[in-house]
């Protein structure tokens, strides 16, 4: 529960609670979301280097054969988007931190509350691809130890089919989760910041 809030529930229970005027309120406000943002630089700068550090560890620990040029492409150009993703929440908080005027500030955490929506899709987007090729080639290792086996029967494509589904539906819980509890909660009292600067100022 944030400081506005507190206030409001003093408010709610005490008459005599001291009044607080305007100015102060969008002051209140103006440092939640300061502090709302600069939380979502932070959390993302950990995602990004933690991504980077499983990434390598799991690559040392499976001795996974080197990736071909598309992939290495392809890990080049996500971590590039991530840090550009990085380098904005940084300037919007900045940008918040140091505005003043509130329409501006209002402008500032709407772009930011897209950006986030964004940056999560994007995020969605590259896992399910990961995913779909982690698949791919998990099949194919699969299939050819089938193979050397004897035919695969119909039974052991479904349990592998069920098995990856199974794991698939797990893995987008765990992320959704992962998403909710630290972007979106974040920018939904955000959000709830920016109609209460709107009210402010009418």
């Amino acid at each position: 529960m944030d400081e506005l809030d507190v206030l409001k529930q003093h408010w709610n229970k005490d008459h005599n609670f001291p009044k607080i005027n305007r100015e102060e309120i969008r002051e209140m406000l103006h440092k939640s979301s300061s502090s709302i943002v600069k939380w979502i630089f932070a959390i993302s700068c950990m995602e990004f280097l933690a991504g980077i550090l499983l990434n390598y560890l799991s690559r040392k620990y499976w001795q996974a054969s080197p990736d071909t040029l598309w992939e290495d492409i392809v890990y080049v150009f996500y971590y590039v988007v991530l840090f550009t993703f990085i380098i904005l929440f940084f300037k919007k908080y900045k940008n918040i931190k140091a505005e003043k005027n509130t329409k501006r500030l209002t402008e500032d955490i709407i772009a930011t509350r897209k950006l986030v929506q964004l940056y999560i899709y994007v995020n969605l987007i590259v896992i399910t691809v990961e995913f779909i090729h982690g698949i791919w080639d998990g099949w194919h290792n699969i299939a050819d130890a089938m193979v050397r086996n004897g035919a695969p029967t119909w039974i052991e494509y479904s349990l592998f089919i069920g098995i990856m589904l199974v794991l698939a539906a797990i893995l987008f819980s765990l992320i959704a989760l992962f998403y909710y509890v630290l972007y979106i909660r974040l920018t939904k009292k955000l959000y709830k910041n920016y109609k209460e600067l709107i009210q402010l100022d009418h």
